[in-house]
């Protein structure tokens, strides 16, 4: 049923589809949860995301 919900999603912006998957598989926090457990399965992945989270927090910080 996931196939065929991508499928038919193929070709929409990121957002739309996440959107559309939230609405027919239990809501947008569900659907974020699964997309970044999966995505930190992947070694190479996590270390990516990592750094990014990194990167971003150096940029947020208020200079003192």
């Amino acid at each position: 049923m996931l196939r065929l919900s991508l499928e038919r999603l193929d070709g929409r912006d990121l957002h739309d589809w996440i959107f559309e998957l939230s609405r027919e598989y239990g809501g947008l926090r569900r659907i974020m949860t699964v997309a970044v457990d999966a995505l930190l399965s992947d070694d190479i992945l996590k270390e990516n995301a990592i750094k990014m989270i990194e990167w971003l927090r150096s940029k947020s910080r208020l200079p003192r």
